[in-house]
């Protein structure tokens, strides 16, 4: 009765109410990040034939510029991860906010078609936002709150996805492609500075989430992890460059530019509900396993929408990605959390991201090169499902080897022998000898959580 007493008035007092609203800021700023970052990227493909109008060129050339513009979102987590050391999260947010936004008002001045190709910078700073943005939610709460709050961020991208695609649709024909680049690098540059305002620094790793396996080189050499990133790179590929040629897919099948602005918030609005449901299921049982089920239909998804013909069939395909889409992309962060910890989350983000950068910047050109050879953007579909199927497959290799290898007895040695109690700890190291074994018992509570060290 004592302890239900004073965690009632814990959860009532003035402290823990200043808490939830810090981490509803960080909500705030991660859901901006991938209302204008990922938002973008998805709905992006709607300005593929307007700039084919503009500049002519084929199928493949103009798909370059999806497939620069996918790219420099995967690869812009190498800076962001060098300057967040030397600036923090809050300067690293708005600098990824101002590249975007100088990027696209630059590229509304493209003379050619090649100028436009610089867009890759846009991308660059939106995942630098994004990267630190998602990668602070862990740092300042439980794992199971911080899958919850993850996920309900990251409806920003289904979000942004309705608006700018229906933004676009009311831009287009009132004041051309040119402009309304000018329009949205005044709103990138609003919304950036809006979400870097609910930044907070994260507090310093206690010596329990210090302690493990860390590097570059543990990544690339645990071989879970190297299954991870292979699905990340295979699934991320299909995935993606479905988005990049929807727009050219769907008018060559017929449909209006209103009509395939409808269909993107058909995505968007799916996904929505999606994302929601991810984030809870992902904070009842393992995200990893949601994650991996979640791939095997969203390799259907992509399959339906190789073979639509019509704009129903599109509305239909695009409300299938959104649904199986939510766990792919709400639970990324929980299930590297899962697999490599807390502290690697930056780390594994940007291998995860750079993997898939090698396999989206060609798929987008590859599927337009197809589509001039035989006149449709069916087969090179199919080609980013089987990709898919393929990522679905990789990750089911990382559920079924279990739990994270154990450590080399060296390193495990050097890990015992440093196990002393934690700063600021509310209980004392006690020593139980029992059976010729020693334990080290270490009591560490905080305003969040507490945590018992053996």
């Amino acid at each position: 009765a004592s302890e239900k007493a004073d965690s009632f008035a814990w959860a009532n007092s003035r402290t823990y109410r200043m808490i939830k609203a810090a981490w509803f800021g960080l909500g705030v700023s991660q859901f901006v990040a991938c209302f204008t970052g990922l938002g973008t990227v998805y709905s992006f493909g709607y300005w593929v034939p307007p700039l084919l109008d503009e500049f002519g060129g084929n199928n493949a050339q103009t798909q370059v510029i999806m497939a620069v513009f996918q790219c420099g979102f995967f690869l812009g987590g190498i800076p962001a991860k060098i300057m967040l050391h030397r600036w923090g999260f809050r300067a690293v947010y708005l600098a990824g906010g101002a590249t975007a936004s100088v990027t696209f008002f630059c590229a509304s001045f493209a003379p050619t078609l090649w100028s436009v190709y610089f867009i890759f910078f846009a991308s660059a700073g939106m995942q630098a936002s994004w990267m630190v943005s998602g990668s602070l939610i862990p740092r300042h709460m439980p794992t199971k709150v911080a899958t919850r709050l993850a996920a309900f961020s990251v409806t920003g991208s289904g979000i942004g996805t309705m608006a700018w695609a229906n933004i676009s649709r009311a831009l287009l024909p009132a004041i051309g492609w040119r402009a309304s680049f000018r329009v949205m690098s005044l709103c990138f540059a609003v919304l950036y500075a809006f979400g870097a305002v609910w930044m907070k620094a994260p507090p310093p790793f206690t010596k329990q989430e210090s302690q493990g396996p860390s590097g570059y080189k543990y990544l690339l050499t645990d071989s879970r992890c190297r299954f991870m990133f292979a699905s990340m790179s295979l699934a991320g590929a299909g995935y993606m460059m479905t988005f990049a040629v929807q727009g050219a897919h769907a008018k060559i099948q017929g449909l209006s530019m209103d009509e395939i602005a409808t269909c993107y918030t058909m995505f968007g609005l799916f996904s929505l509900f999606s994302r929601i449901g991810a984030g809870i299921l992902g904070s009842r049982v393992n995200p990893l396993h949601v994650w991996a089920g979640a791939k095997f239909f969203l390799a259907l998804s992509v399959c339906f929408m190789a073979w639509a013909k019509n704009f129903w069939m599109f509305a239909v395909a695009n409300a299938l990605l959104g649904i199986f889409s939510g766990p792919m992309i709400a639970l990324m962060v929980p299930a590297l959390q899962t697999l490599v910890g807390t502290r690697q989350i930056p780390e594994a983000l940007v291998v995860g991201f750079v993997v898939q950068a090698f396999s989206t910047l060609p798929a987008p050109a590859l599927a337009g090169w197809i589509a001039d050879m035989m006149g449709s953007y069916t087969v090179g579909l199919m080609f980013g499902a089987v990709s898919v199927l393929a990522g679905a497959a990789c990750v089911m290799v990382v559920v079924l080897k279990g739990p994270r290898e154990e450590l080399p007895a060296e390193q495990s040695k050097e890990m015992e022998a440093d196990a002393v109690q934690p700063e600021n700890s509310a209980g004392a190291g006690v020593d139980l000898e029992g059976q010729g074994t020693k334990i080290m018992i270490a009591i560490e509570e905080t305003p969040t959580n507490t945590t018992v060290s053996l």
